[in-house]
């Protein structure tokens, strides 16, 4: 018995599971550069607290300490009492959990998943209906970023305000595209105003789909230099691509956008904008100017109206009053 425990193997967690671990990740998902420092990130936080510790099938080992549920509860409660929020913690232990069963099916390393059922915090909690979404841009907050944003970004997010797009959605945006073979205008005027048009391969979904662009966004686009790019297509002819939104002549990154975004916010002292949170701001301005859930589900290019009710987005408080005011 003596002999097979010593045979047990036991892993350093950071030397022998976690930095190689990490590696490997990273080359089978791609160069995905956010993900990757979202995970190095998660990554410098398991080894502060697992630094010392080793990883073994042995039930004890004489002189190391190893890693198991007791040793992760206390590191959630660690970060808990540093005001970590669950998600965050969640998101750390399922690093963990990754690098020990990418190095035991890809090394093929006797090493056991001590994070395995051990990620979730919580169980998982039903949003909340509130009067009033939190997760949206103040109208102050909004004056203040674009007062000091530079050009492009500023007109990026003007845009984004103003019609409910995702960020790859705008990056992506060209006047004209190709689908199934044929060319079709991105932006029309239609008698009802002027419309945005959406294709399957544009929004990744499987049906064409429109929104409205109004005389704001309008605008913007004809305020913007259009850059031309030279793609091609299937049969390898040259397709001419005019992106709405540039720098210097080339299409903008999603990195290049983060970064100047990331730098224009903190000259505003708005660390905790996200721009994401543009699109949740456009449908509350609809709802608070009289639009139905129909039209927020239209404009966003969502699935159902309940979608939108039951996730995203609740009248406030002082919208529904007025109301009832008319009607009393």
């Amino acid at each position: 018995m003596d002999t097979y425990r010593q045979a047990i193997p036991v892993y350093h967690f950071v030397r022998d599971i976690l930095e190689p671990g990490l590696r490997m990740k990273s080359l089978r998902r791609g160069p995905r550069v956010s993900t990757q420092r979202t995970d190095s990130c998660n990554a410098k936080n398991l080894a502060e607290f697992f630094g010392n510790m080793h990883i073994s099938h042995a039930a004890k080992v004489r002189g190391r300490q190893l890693i198991t549920a007791n040793e992760i509860n206390a590191y959630r409660e660690a970060r808990l009492r540093e005001g970590v929020s669950e998600l965050t913690i969640q998101r750390a232990l399922a690093v963990g959990s990754s690098v020990c069963s990418i190095m035991h099916s890809t090394a093929g390393m006797d090493v056991p998943n001590p994070f395995r059922g051990r990620t979730r915090v919580e169980a998982y909690r039903p949003r909340e209906r509130r009067g009033e979404i939190r997760e949206r841009w103040q109208e102050s907050e909004t004056e203040r970023f674009l007062a000091v944003a530079e050009p492009i970004i500023r007109d990026i997010t003007i845009f984004a305000l103003n019609t409910g797009c995702r960020i790859s959605e705008i990056l992506n945006l060209t006047m004209t595209s190709r689908y199934m073979g044929a060319s079709y205008e991105r932006v029309y005027q239609s008698p009802k105003g002027w419309r945005l048009c959406f294709s399957p391969k544009d929004q990744g979904s499987k049906h064409d789909s429109v929104c409205a662009l109004n005389a704001t966004a309008v605008e913007v686009l004809e305020r913007q230099e259009r850059a031309e790019v030279n793609e091609r297509d299937g049969s390898g002819k040259p397709i001419l691509h005019t992106y709405c939104f540039s720098l210097d002549g080339n299409k903008i990154s999603r990195d290049q956008f983060a970064y100047r975004f990331n730098r224009e916010r903190a000259r505003a002292g708005l660390a905790h904008l996200q721009f994401r949170h543009t699109r949740n701001t456009c449908a509350q301005r609809m709802l608070d100017k009289g639009a139905s859930l129909e039209d927020v589900r239209v404009q966003l290019r969502l699935a159902s109206v309940e979608y939108v009710r039951q996730m995203f987005f609740v009248p406030q408080i002082g919208s529904t009053a007025s109301v009832m005011d008319k009607i009393g």
